[in-house]
């Protein structure tokens, strides 16, 4: 019976010569172990990255921020961990009903709920602040990096130097 051998082929050098995309293809078995080892790091990078969807990093936000990450960055039972400016928020383990999307809900304006802070570190305040994400799997051991943004919380209004004339009707 005759052995049957998989042939791979792989590009060895491209470029453009006149207008023409040239290729030089060279047939190898080494091709194949390229391919899976290309394939499989490709897998786990994807798997190593978090998103978060909203807010966009540099974003100006106020009030109250939905911090959402898909459930595609989210293993089967797995959760999210937030943290903001380094401080451990929430776990979250129920996915959205409607996108499948994991949501926290940070609301800008009120107090830090760390009883251990001194009070004047709990009041919230405007300016930059830190956004991190951890995803864990189902039993609780991290998944991939965290992902970290930044935003700017800006509640309160910008008053012109001279002031606002307001009139009542």
């Amino acid at each position: 019976m005759p052995e049957v051998v998989s042939q791979f082929y792989f590009v060895e050098t491209a470029g453009v010569l006149g207008g023409h995309i040239t290729m030089s293809i060279k047939r190898s078995a080494y091709a194949a172990i390229l391919l899976a080892v290309f394939v499989t790091s490709t897998f786990a990078y994807a798997q190593d990255q978090v998103i978060i969807a909203r807010p966009l990093d540099g974003a100006t936000v106020r009030e109250k921020v939905r911090i959402v990450v898909p459930g595609s960055s989210v293993p089967s039972g797995g959760f999210i961990a937030v943290f903001i400016d380094g401080r451990f928020r929430a776990g979250i383990s129920n996915a959205d009903e409607n996108d499948g999307s994991y949501v926290y809900i940070w609301d800008t304006k009120a107090p830090d709920p760390d009883p251990n802070l001194p009070e004047q570190e709990r009041q919230p305040r405007e300016g930059k602040h830190t956004i991190k994400v951890q995803v864990c799997n189902a039993e609780g051991r991290r998944v991939g990096r965290p992902k970290e943004i930044t935003v700017y919380v800006k509640n309160k209004a910008d008053l012109p130097s001279n002031g606002v004339l307001l009139r009542y009707a």
